[in-house]
């Protein structure tokens, strides 16, 4: 009888990812996950039988060697693109009228670091804004002084 309760069991939840409480599918699951932490350096006695917050532990390490990794390629893509834009005007190879600026930041791998990014853009075209309303206000005022003044005198 419970042998039958098993075969059922598999046969009838084979692809059903709903029923979480099923042993073969979270079996499943932790079977799929294993290759990926193996390829983080993850041992098979750490992860089958080792502290379930080595886990954690090594895909927190994994985000960091990522985007360790991102902003080294792209501290050689902007060393790359000065050394190349520095040779083009001697090799007379095109002429720019502007020099196309290189990202300031690596890209964004996260939500979060993608919203964080908005939000300095945000904020900085705010700012460029704010200085601009600032610079007509100023010379709004010096052309007012200025007709004021031609009144009076």
């Amino acid at each position: 009888m419970g042998s039958e309760l098993l075969t059922e069991d598999a046969s009838e939840n084979e692809g059903d990812s709903e029923d979480s409480e099923s042993p073969f599918l979270i079996a499943q699951y932790l079977e799929d996950c294993f290759p990926y932490y193996l390829s983080l350096g993850m041992s098979y006695d750490e992860y089958w039988y080792g502290d379930p917050s080595l886990v954690r532990a090594y895909r927190k390490a994994e985000d960091i060697r990522t985007h360790r990794r991102n902003w080294e390629m792209w501290m050689n893509g902007k060393y790359t693109y000065e050394a190349i834009a520095c040779m083009i005007p001697s090799l007379q190879l095109l002429k720019p009228k502007e020099p196309i600026e290189y990202m300031k930041e690596p890209y964004p791998l996260t939500k979060k670091e993608y919203e964080d990014m908005m939000k300095k853009e945000e904020k900085k075209q705010q700012d460029e804004i704010k200085a601009k309303l600032k610079a007509f206000a100023v010379a709004q005022n010096a052309r007012r002084k200025e007709t004021e003044e031609q009144g009076n005198g």
